[in-house]
């Protein structure tokens, strides 16, 4: 799933670009946090948190308005809770 590079004398984890995106995109289900998916995937919490800043960040301004309108608009417990 994926790769070890050392990079001076520290050992660092490779994921293919096709596998952060599956894990993202399995993150934004309204119905399971984030840790979750995390932990699923053999990831810290922290580094899917980057990885969906960066997927975000490559979004047009209009897809990311409609990108939490559609999170919002499924979950409005959970909103209702933020």
């Amino acid at each position: 799933m994926y790769g070890t590079v050392i990079i001076e004398g520290r050992r660092r984890r490779t994921w293919p670009t096709e596998f952060k995106k599956r894990v993202v995109m399995e993150s934004c289900d309204p119905d399971v946090s984030v840790s979750e998916v995390a932990r699923r995937n053999e990831l810290g919490p922290a580094q899917l948190f980057a990885w969906r800043v960066n997927e975000r960040s490559k979004l047009t301004r209009f897809q990311r308005l409609n990108l939490t309108h559609l999170l919002w608009r499924k979950a409005p417990s959970r909103a209702a809770h933020i």
